[in-house]
């Protein structure tokens, strides 16, 4: 999950360096939070909970933060 917080943005950007370019937050984990999407930093996409593990499928490697 990424939150805006004043010492995120940092680090986010460094997520570049490691060719991560796509960042997924699943709506229910915001609502779970009691966060809203403008809590989120730039470039973040927001999915739905059961589009997780197809997204998962398409890919070799997972980073879980």
């Amino acid at each position: 999950m990424a939150r805006r917080a004043k010492s995120d943005p940092p680090t986010i950007d460094m997520l570049e360096m490691y060719d991560i370019d796509q960042l997924w937050v699943a709506k229910e984990s915001l609502q779970s939070m009691h966060l809203s999407a403008d809590s989120l930093v730039a470039g973040v996409t927001l999915i739905a909970a059961q589009q997780v593990p197809g997204l998962l499928q398409q890919h070799a490697n997972i980073l879980n933060f």
